[in-house]
């Protein structure tokens, strides 16, 4: 691959980027999860597309090593806002309140959440679209 460095990203203008994403990612993923047959899916899918590539691109560091890790991403994208149980009932209330909806929340949703974002996050480290779910 090659690297085009007047592209590049300094870490904390690429940290401040995933964490201006961080929150809207989080809950686009859970809405996929929460509501995989509604008709704003493929805009979901679409935005979450959007800002993997603009993660991406912030990947690319102005010294050699990328700006961004598994642990970093996973932090930022799953631990800090989705991995207690409270955080994930209170953004399942907000999206039931939103869509006015009765939504379920799967008993594994925790296991859901973090192989989604695992496969999200892969995605952005390698800059290609693998996350996105194949339909059946």
């Amino acid at each position: 691959m090659e690297i085009v460095y007047s592209m590049a990203f300094t870490r904390q203008k690429a940290l401040e980027k995933l964490d201006n994403l961080s929150l809207t990612i989080s809950e686009h993923m859970f809405k996929l999860i929460l509501l995989p047959k509604h008709q704003s899916v493929p805009h979901w899918k679409q935005e979450l597309k959007s800002w993997r590539k603009s993660l991406s691109r912030y990947n690319v560091a102005k010294t050699k090593n990328p700006n961004f890790n598994k642990p970093t991403l996973k932090k930022y994208l799953y631990q800090e806002p989705l991995s207690s149980y409270a955080d994930r009932k209170l953004l399942h209330q907000i999206i039931k309140n939103d869509y006015d909806m009765d939504i379920k929340m799967p008993s594994n949703i925790e296991k859901i959440l973090e192989k989604s974002m695992d496969l999200y996050i892969e995605s952005i480290l390698a800059n290609n679209d693998a996350w996105l779910p194949t339909k059946k």
